[in-house]
């Protein structure tokens, strides 16, 4: 069972997601008690955007050991995902019930405050895990995408030009950053960052609105 379960991250790997998501039934069907194969095909899932179907796997796990903090944390996510902010503020409470030092359920819930429209409470969530996490450019991305949404673009600003410069390679980072410029008047350099996020791999559907807008 463990042998399919191998195979399918070596699939996984290579980019055969069908091929590794086969692999990963099949070790289910062989070794239906070892949560490891739930969780392996629940992630695959989570990866392919198919997150009723991860859910599913991750509640498995989570009916047979309710305080596995990976599993309610990755289970949130897929329900915040799937619009499911109420499933996903349960889990991540779950977590806090039995570990209330979670960096986990902080960062989750910062999530969930930022897909509410609850700004302030995000913020001071990233505040917290900022502090705890100074060398984190991808939490300092996230609180500039708050800062964003409340339309504090100098704060967004110094938060995404930090994240940038602790890692020049994340296509989101630039893709933020066009938005907050483009917010600012900058529309020179919105367009070098746009096109920037498109050459580190962003794909143009993504930033189709934004396109248009710079037409």
């Amino acid at each position: 069972g463990l042998l399919f379960v191998n195979l399918g991250t070596i699939q996984r790997r290579l980019g055969k997601l069908q091929d590794a998501e086969i692999s990963y039934t099949c070790a289910i069907s062989l070794l239906d008690e070892n949560t490891v194969a739930y969780s392996t095909r629940a992630s695959l899932y989570a990866e392919i955007e198919q997150y009723q179907k991860a859910i599913d796997d991750y509640s498995v796990v989570i009916s047979r050991n309710p305080e596995d903090e990976d599993a309610l944390y990755e289970r949130a996510l897929c329900r915040l995902m799937n619009n499911d902010t109420i499933g996903a503020r349960l889990d991540l409470e779950t977590i806090d019930k039995f570990n209330p030092k979670s960096a986990k359920s902080r960062l989750g819930m910062a999530m969930v405050y930022k897909a509410m429209g609850e700004n302030a409470m995000a913020v001071e969530l990233y505040d917290a895990l900022i502090k705890a996490n100074p060398k984190s450019w991808s939490l300092l991305r996230d609180r500039a995408e708050v800062y964003f949404f409340s339309k504090r673009l100098g704060a967004a600003m110094l938060d995404i030009d930090k994240s940038i410069q602790m890692n020049g390679r994340d296509p989101l980072s630039y893709f933020l950053r066009a938005k907050i410029r483009w917010a600012k008047g900058d529309r020179e350099y919105a367009r070098r960052d746009l096109n920037r996020a498109i050459e580190l791999g962003l794909p143009q559907s993504a930033a189709a609105d934004l396109i248009e807008k710079m037409k």
